[in-house]
């Protein structure tokens, strides 16, 4: 019993003690998102279901790719800067070949110059689906459709369907892979719509892909949070255990290491929603499958609501206030 106290307390998806498992679903939801849902919000995206995997699945890879691939749209969804061109820059390998209607492109010493012709275009990126495959080498492959909507600056409105294959770079579990191959290919022509802007949907799943690949990871390991949380943040666990500064998150983010031997997240009924300019909520359900250090195999379902802050100079946007609820509370699963 006490080792399951531990490890509740510890884990990042089940961020309650034993006593508040045992609440209602109806207040913890209520709980969670009462200290941030005080703004009037704009819903700008909804998902059933961010994984196409069953719950019996590895998911840190699956994470790490798709932190990168979100990453990648990002950059032609706003103004294309210096600073958001390194920040691409690190996402693809030295020698990535990009092949496109345009052409292809090989090795990213040549890729801000091919930037040049996007000046003063609204871009938009609708992530319809995404698979993602491993290979034993390490690599990992993507297969991608999105609707993807322009306005050139000449007022000229278009939109098609796009099909991606990327590839990663070898991955490593300890950093995120680098983007060795993009192929994209014109689908279908659409029908012009009314312009969406995907830029906020795609800023906050990367964001959600890079913290929960970051869990996954388990090494201990601070750094990657300071990118990624902001100056001044509230990580509600529960009422009895609020992280607001990294020397306690710290010891937290050490301690969940050694709690768990192996830890799965699957996103579900993902909700982004903007406040205002430039900040935006998530509610998002986790479905968890793990093992606790003993090897004994667990289960939990959460519901995590983030406010986050965005500066899009920044490879990622950043974490405010984190509130978190169960569904359905930590339990081992008999095999």
């Amino acid at each position: 019993m006490r080792s399951r106290l531990v490890l509740v307390t510890l884990m990042m998806v089940f961020f309650c003690n034993c006593k508040e498992d045992i609440k209602k679903t109806e207040d913890t939801k209520f709980d969670a998102i009462e200290t941030i849902d005080k703004k009037e919000e704009k819903v700008l995206y909804k998902s059933k279901k961010d994984t196409i995997m069953d719950y019996s699945g590895t998911t840190q890879h699956i994470h790490a790719v798709k932190t990168q691939y979100y990453r990648w749209y990002q950059l032609y969804e706003r103004e294309i800067t210096p600073r958001r061109i390194e920040n691409q820059m690190d996402i693809l390998s030295d020698e990535v070949e990009i092949t496109s209607v345009a052409g292809t492109l090989k090795g990213k010493a040549g890729y801000p110059e091919r930037l040049n012709v996007y000046k003063g275009w609204k871009n938009a990126h609708h992530v319809q689906f995404a698979n993602v495959k491993s290979y034993k080498d390490g690599t990992l492959r993507v297969d991608v459709e999105i609707i993807y909507q322009n306005i050139k600056p000449t007022g000229e409105k278009n939109q098609v369907r796009i099909a991606y294959d990327i590839y990663t770079n070898p991955y490593k579990s300890s950093a995120l892979p680098k983007l060795n191959v993009v192929n994209l290919r014109p689908v279908e022509q659409l029908e012009v719509s009314e312009f969406k802007d995907a830029y906020p949907t795609n800023r906050v799943l990367a964001l959600m892909h890079y913290w929960l690949f970051n869990i996954e990871k388990m090494d201990g390991n601070l750094e990657p949070f300071k990118a990624i949380l902001a100056d001044e943040f509230e990580l509600k666990f529960s009422k009895k255990s609020i992280i607001t500064n990294f020397e306690d998150f710290k010891v937290w983010v050490k301690n969940a290491g050694l709690e768990t031997s192996q830890t799965n997240h699957f996103p579900e009924n993902i909700v982004i929603s903007e406040l205002s300019e430039n900040e935006y909520k998530l509610e998002v359900e986790f479905v968890w499958r793990g093992r606790n250090s003993k090897g004994a195999a667990m289960k939990a379902h959460t519901l995590h609501t983030w406010l986050i802050e965005d500066n899009i100079e920044e490879p990622f946007a950043r974490i405010k206030n984190i509130n978190v609820a169960y569904k359905e509370p930590f339990s081992v699963i008999e095999e």
